[in-house]
């Protein structure tokens, strides 16, 4: 009997050990982007999933975000849906942004012009938050961050832009071109002799990781 009871004590300690590794693996897995994939499994098919991906990949921005939204309610490790849902946010805010230069050249009340401000500032901002939780993920890090500098340069803030850039590309980022972003070119005209020196570093990045073969990750 005592023998018995020794075994299940004993089997019943491995399995809570077993469930704690388990669990340990899982928050570590989820904290280096574990889900950056889509691996969630709850989520794998879900209508708000199917919704999302849909809309990102027909370009329907506006369409995009309130499902990736819920997608990050319900699993806050989702690093891809927490780097799409900046993205919807920052292509939605960019078509906002054509449209509001439509409405400053043409005569409309000032009224409609506010209203349509602070659309494109809410969307942005939106951007922003999404963007600096996938930069939590080292698989989005690097990503996120150049998509920040481009905010950043947007919203004028061009030493936090430049910033983001160091801590990007100075680890070994390479990107399809900071000198061909229609947002960071404009750091060109501000310090151009820290902007060329990281489309240098750029392109040492690009043909480095081309020679190697390694994932775009930071060190």
């Amino acid at each position: 009997m005592n023998m018995q009871i020794s075994r299940l004590v004993r089997d019943f300690a491995i399995l809570v050990i077993l469930s704690v590794g388990i669990w340990a693996a899982y928050q570590t897995w989820s904290m280096f982007g574990g889900t950056s994939d889509y691996g969630a499994v709850s989520q794998a098919f879900s209508p708000d999933r199917v919704a999302a991906d849909f809309a990102f990949s027909a370009n329907r921005w506006a369409e995009a975000i309130e499902p990736y939204q819920r997608l990050t309610q319900d699993d806050p490790f989702n690093a891809a849906a927490w780097y799409r849902l900046g993205e919807a946010n920052w292509r939605y805010g960019q078509i906002l942004l054509e449209e509001l230069k439509r409405i400053e050249s043409s005569e409309t009340d000032a009224a409609q012009l506010e209203e349509k401000s602070r659309q494109v500032d809410a969307v942005i901002a939106q951007a922003c938050e999404a963007y600096e939780q996938a930069r939590s993920f080292l698989q989005f890090r690097n990503d996120a961050q150049m998509k920040l500098a481009e905010i950043a340069t947007w919203r004028g803030d061009y030493d936090l832009a430049f910033q983001l850039l160091r801590k990007t590309i100075g680890v070994g980022h390479a990107t399809v071109g900071i000198d061909r972003n229609r947002f960071l070119l404009q750091l060109d005209e501000i310090n151009p002799t820290e902007f060329r020196t990281l489309v240098r570093l750029e392109r040492e990045n690009l043909e480095r990781r081309r020679r190697s073969g390694q994932r775009n990750v930071a060190l």
